[in-house]
């Protein structure tokens, strides 16, 4: 009777040892599929276009009329250019910003109107 006792911890112990074995060569068989992979060659993701990291802002100051300003922030690595421009006056301005730096561009002096949309395109001023 006490033999059987011991047999079945003893088997208990085995089970234990066999599922920490099975436990440890899941974990090892994951890390060595994680680490190769599916062999697929993975390609670095696409710097951010440079209209995507400058900022554009459009605001309004009253003098004579309203003067439509659009302001720039350049938060791109590189410098870039852009061309700026609004629904009220479409002819295009161009603006060249270092990295981290921010300019304000005239748009239209004393207009009537005192809403407007900035629009503008940015490009990186040397190529990648």
């Amino acid at each position: 009777m006490f033999s059987g006792l011991k047999l079945s911890v003893l088997t208990l112990s085995e089970r234990m040892v066999s599922g920490r074995t099975t436990l440890r060569a899941l974990l090892f068989g994951g890390l060595i599929l994680s680490a190769v992979g599916t062999g697929r060659a993975e390609s670095p993701a696409p710097p951010p276009s440079a209209s995507t990291c400058v900022k554009v802002t459009g605001r309004v100051r009253y003098s004579l009329g309203y003067d439509h300003l659009v302001d720039l922030v350049n938060g791109c690595a590189d410098k870039v250019v852009c061309e700026v421009w609004t629904n009220v006056n479409p002819e295009k301005q161009s603006v060249s910003l270092d990295p981290t730096q921010s300019t304000s561009v005239v748009t239209f002096i004393g207009s009537p109107a005192r809403e407007f949309t900035p629009e503008s395109t940015c490009r990186y001023a040397s190529p990648r």
